[in-house]
C-alpha cells in the first residue's frame, strides 16, 4: 500500500485523508500550517456585486449567504466551490485555480458592467487577482479575515519516516506550506517525491531536496487521485 503525507490545513486534510484512505492509500496528516480566524462576518455593502473567495478558510469570514442571494460569489478552484455550495451559497462561479484565470472569468462574467467586489482573504495572499481585477476597472474590497500560522517543527515521527524514506510521496496545496517544509526539512526528504498542487507550489520546493516534483495536472483532490492511482506514481 502507498503511503502518503498530506501538509494542508484542517480541515481539508482530512477530507483528503478519507478519499485516499477509500482509494487503498495509506495517509498521514501533518498540516503545516494552521488558520486562526481575525474578524466575524463581513457585511456585504448595497453597492458590492458580487464575493470573491481564494480559499475555503475564508469562509467563517464571508458574508452569510443570504446576503448574496443571486449575486455571483467567484470561487478559485474546486474545492472552494464544492465547500462553498455546501455553506449555502448559490450562484457560483468556479476558477481553474489560480487568480489570473480566475480575474479573467470575472471580467467575462459582465464585460458591459463595471464591478464592484468584496474579496474575504488571508493575511498573506496572491495579489495577482486584484492588480488583473483593477486593469479591468473592478473595484475591490479586501476583507482580511484569517491569517495562518507556519509549523515551528516537523514531528519526530514524521522527520524520522521521511528521513528513510517510509513516504512514497508528499502533497503541498500551497506555495507558504510549501516554503515552510522547504525550510524545516531541507534535504531530509531525498529518496520520496512530491505533489505540488501548482507550478507555483512546485517552485517553493526547489531547496527541499526531493529526488522528484510532480504537479497535478487541475489543483483539485480529484486530478490528485487520478495521478496518485496511476502505477507509476505510487509503489
Amino acid at each position: 500500500m502507498s503511503r502518503i503525507l498530506i501538509t494542508r490545513t484542517r480541515p481539508g486534510a482530512d477530507r483528503l485523508a478519507k478519499r485516499l484512505q477509500e482509494a487503498g492509500i495509506q495517509a498521514v496528516i501533518c498540516p503545516l500550517l494552521e488558520v486562526e480566524n481575525l474578524r466575524e462576518r463581513a457585511a456585504l455593502q448595497p453597492t458590492e456585486t458580487g464575493l470573491i473567495l481564494t480559499s475555503v478558510a475564508a469562509l467563517p469570514g464571508a458574508p452569510a449567504p443570504e446576503q448574496l442571494a443571486q449575486k455571483p460569489v467567484y470561487c478559485v478552484g474546486t474545492e472552494t466551490a464544492r465547500q462553498a455550495a455546501m455553506a449555502g451559497y448559490q450562484n457560483i462561479v468556479q476558477g481553474n485555480g489560480n487568480g489570473k484565470n480566475l480575474a479573467g472569468k470575472i471580467a467575462r462574467s459582465t464585460p458591459d458592467k463595471t464591478q464592484n467586489l468584496l474579496w474575504c482573504r488571508g493575511e498573506v495572499a496572491d495579489e495577482t487577482l486584484v492588480r488583473k481585477l483593477q486593469k479591468q476597472a473592478c473595484s475591490v474590497r479586501q476583507y482580511i479575515c484569517y491569517r495562518t500560522r507556519k509549523c515551528q517543527c516537523l514531528p519526530d515521527a514524521v522527520a524520522d519516516d521521511l528521513a528513510t524514506g517510509k513516504f512514497d510521496m508528499v502533497v503541498f496545496h500551497s506555495r507558504r506550506g510549501s516554503e515552510t517544509f522547504a525550510a524545516l526539512a531541507p534535504k531530509l526528504a531525498a529518496s520520496t517525491r512530491a505533489l505540488a498542487y501548482s507550478q507555483n507550489i512546485a517552485d517553493g520546493l526547489k531547496t527541499a531536496g526531493f529526488a522528484e516534483i510532480l504537479v497535478c495536472p487541475q489543483p483539485n483532490d480529484l486530478a490528485l487521485l487520478a495521478l496518485l492511482s496511476e502505477p507509476n506514481k505510487t509503489p
